[in-house]
């Protein structure tokens, strides 16, 4: 679909597409510039509990570091 730049730099985000990605009056959007390409992405009405079992399974920054160190305590004891 083609939409026109306003006076302003608006544009509208044609109805149909607004509805099937649950764009509401209100809403926020991510605007990011990818080469010559525009990107505008909804964000979640509710950041933090869009987050919730998106780390599900991952190691913890505490398990990350404590991994990190082991390795480093390994390399020193091998000299």
């Amino acid at each position: 679909m083609k939409v026109t730049v306003s006076e302003k730099g608006q544009i509208v985000i044609p109805a149909p597409i607004r509805r099937q990605l649950g764009i509401e009056r209100g809403a926020r959007l991510e605007v990011r510039q990818k080469g010559g390409l525009i990107e505008i992405e909804p964000l979640p009405k509710h950041p933090i509990l869009a987050w919730r079992g998106k780390l599900k399974g991952k190691r913890s920054l505490t398990g990350e570091l404590t991994a990190q160190r082991a390795e480093e305590r390994r390399r020193e004891d091998a000299r």
